[in-house]
């Protein structure tokens, strides 16, 4: 187990623990997160472009569907890995219960 220190877009440090062995496929997320990035470039273009609302509203529901997907396979590895480890170490601080759960 190791901190690392991510410095958001606001500028501020932010330590995080991370856990060795954790079972995310970043590979995987990144991936996805990219195609929503192109998708919400899409959306913006029909705003600018003055499409027909309803068309506009169904594809930011999409672009809500597909983040919620990516959240809930971020949340799936967490819980599979760093929760797991914890509990096995008694450290449920650690894992992050409390925001796990507040998540779901």
């Amino acid at each position: 187990m190791y901190i690392s220190t991510i410095p958001p877009r606001g500028g501020r440090v932010f330590a995080r623990l991370k856990q060795e062995g954790f079972t995310m496929n970043n590979e995987d997320v990144l991936k996805r997160l990219r195609i929503i990035e192109g998708h919400l470039k899409g959306v913006i273009r029909m705003v600018e472009e003055d499409a027909y609302c309803i068309d506009v509203i169904r594809q930011v529901q999409a672009v809500e569907a597909a983040l919620n997907k990516v959240s809930a396979q971020i949340l799936d590895g967490h819980l599979n890995s760093c929760v797991i480890t914890a509990i096995q170490g008694d450290d449920l601080a650690q894992a992050g219960v409390e925001g796990s759960v507040g998540s779901v």
